[in-house]
């Protein structure tokens, strides 16, 4: 008794100052702006502000959920015939040069370089890829996909708390009046969402959508002239109701729609001759581009995603002066006697590629997109210019919550200022470092109350388990998991391997590492920070401790002889299988 007192109060002062520390807080995420930026040349191009190199050289890149890794164009990249190498730096978004960086790595066969995230945080090491002559990617890219090489660094270096990024993209290319977007990493800007936002998991598999970030679309509407909406899907179109399309914020459109029947019923909605129509050749390739004459400005276009979620996109994003890069001089020109209309017609070749919501349908709408929990929220943007420059920036943990308590008390985002000495007659009251100091401390009391009790009461016997299934059962593993926000609802379920019901308890995903154990009415659930991974009977009856958290799966030996513990494998080697004791 006395061993576990002394194990009790050595926890205590441990617990008293590892939460106090640095270490056990989250970091603040880390915004960058998209918006102008001056590359190699001294003309500005739109993108995500990054520098490479040291001194820094400023790059404009796009992201893409769909790659890994940092595309950048050198000074050798070229552009073709007729491209002058300061126009073919604005249309590159940058022109990398090795040689003139103090900070590039020495191992010639690959590219190493210092890296930095507008005037934020920096990653001394990234690996680069370099595009040759004629790469199909115009512009220099951000990879943030599942294995991102960026968002792994700034992970690994504590920079964010997960492999999250949100992006809104602003008003810029064509706009009358351009606002600065951003990309959050770690977190999400509080002032650009609207409402209640939904979360959607990745879904594999869909052709020309390697991301995962589906939605369904419900219905595209144009507005009329009498303010009418009027949708472009017909009611004898079986598929309309459940068109399945791809957020892809690097392809330069609104939305990608097959030729026929959705945009030649939005051009007969619009009252445009067909014959008017052509396919624009600047900024905004390959979209509709058609005379300014035109009158097309009499309405904006509402998006209805099959959640719910309705996006309406002004007629002044969908309808812009013709936009290009001059090819001498590099300048981004506007020729009004044309108009971008940012609809992509998918045709010919591409007639049944998958529908896309790109770069500009984030300029009313708002994403973000966490790796570790593979999911993605979707919300409304606002776009109040009010906002612009002012983000409020919230933490997402890997389990896709926001972070509570980002920061411990006296920080202030990574910035450690020296407290000043207090001078006579100052005023001598605990700070507010120390009042959260004091509750921390009670915090800690209390947890090491509860490990006293769960060691004496872990000495006196361990629950034995009978029968242990995986969850969820064979016959839901296709549906969404069940997670009742209030952690002790319990539910009875149907097992289909022996039609026994059982009283289950369902939790939210736990953001902590290790493995989550929860004992209640004669059953142990287990779940990682994603989902439930098993059920299992008891043999005796429950100890009084509830709950706990393991770190290793092998710290659940003895009292779970039926698993094999060595793990993340365990889950996949017995998936969907009945585990007994033996």
């Amino acid at each position: 008794m006395l061993l576990h007192v002394f194990y009790a109060t050595a926890a205590l002062l441990l617990a008293s100052v590892s939460l106090c520390s640095p270490a056990a807080c989250g970091p603040p995420p880390t915004h960058v702006r998209i918006g102008a930026v001056k590359v190699a040349g001294g003309k500005p191009v739109r993108g995500v502000h990054f520098s490479v190199g040291e001194p820094g050289q400023p790059l404009a890149l796009a992201p893409t959920w769909a790659a890994d890794g940092t595309l950048v164009h050198s000074t050798s990249s070229g552009c073709g015939e007729g491209w002058s190498a300061e126009a073919c730096a604005t249309l590159h978004g940058g022109a990398y040069n090795a040689s003139a960086s103090g900070s590039r790595a020495g191992d010639p066969s690959a590219t190493v370089d210092r890296l930095a995230l507008g005037t934020g945080a920096v990653i001394p090491a990234a690996p680069l890829s370099i595009a040759g002559d004629g790469h199909a990617a115009p512009s220099a890219m951000l990879g943030l996909g599942p294995n991102s090489t960026v968002l792994d660094a700034l992970v690994s270096a504590g920079k964010i708390a997960s492999r999250t990024v949100e992006f809104w993209a602003g008003r810029g290319m064509g706009s009358k009046t351009a606002v600065d977007g951003g990309l959050t990493f770690g977190g999400y800007d509080r002032t650009r969402v609207v409402g209640k936002g939904f979360s959607e998991r990745f879904t594999p598999g869909v052709r020309n959508c390697s991301s995962g970030l589906i939605v369904t679309i419900a219905d595209i509407a144009v507005g009329s002239a009498d303010g009418t909406n009027k949708s472009l899907f017909s009611k004898d179109d079986s598929k309309a109701s459940s068109l399945v399309a791809c957020l892809d914020p690097s392809r330069k459109t609104l939305l990608s729609l097959p030729r026929k029947p959705y945009i030649d019923a939005w051009l007969d909605a619009s009252k445009i001759d067909h014959s008017w129509v052509g396919r624009g050749d600047g900024w905004w390739y390959g979209n509709l581009v058609v005379p300014s004459s035109i009158n097309i400005s009499l309405g904006d276009v509402t998006v209805t995603l099959g959640s719910g979620l309705t996006v309406r996109i002004p007629n002044e994003l969908l309808v812009q002066p013709h936009t290009f890069i001059d090819p001498a001089t590099g300048d981004t020109q506007t020729d009004h006697s044309r108009s971008d209309v940012l609809m992509y017609p998918n045709e010919g070749p591409e007639a049944d590629d998958t529908i896309t919501l790109g770069q500009q349908f984030f300029a009313a709408a708002y994403l973000m997109v966490n790796q570790d929990a593979r999911r993605f929220t979707l919300w409304e943007a606002s776009s109040k210019e009010a906002n612009a420059g002012r983000p409020d920036l919230v933490p997402v943990a890997r389990d896709n919550s926001e972070a509570t308590t980002p920061l411990c008390p006296g920080e202030d985002q990574g910035v450690t200022n020296k407290a000043p000495e207090a001078e006579d007659g100052q005023s001598t009251r605990m700070s507010k470092g120390a009042v959260a100091g004091i509750a921390v401390g009670i915090v800690a009391l209390l947890l090491s109350l509860a490990m006293l009790a769960f060691a004496v009461l872990r000495k006196q016997g361990r629950p034995r388990l009978r029968c242990c299934y995986t969850w969820p059962p064979p016959s839901a593993a296709d549906s969404p998991d069940p997670k009742p926000a209030d952690p002790s609802n319990s539910t009875t379920v149907v097992h289909p391997h022996d039609g026994m019901a059982r009283s289950v308890v369902l939790a939210q995903p736990r953001s902590d590492p290790g493995l989550h154990v929860e004992f209640r009415n004669w059953g142990l659930g287990i779940w990682d920070n994603q989902h439930q991974l098993a059920l299992c009977e008891l043999e005796a009856p429950l100890s009084p401790w509830h709950s706990g958290t393991v770190m290793d799966p092998k710290e659940l030996e003895g009292s779970m002889p039926a698993f094999e513990m060595d793990g993340s494998s365990w889950v996949r080697r017995h998936s969907r299988r009945r585990i007994c004791s033996v």
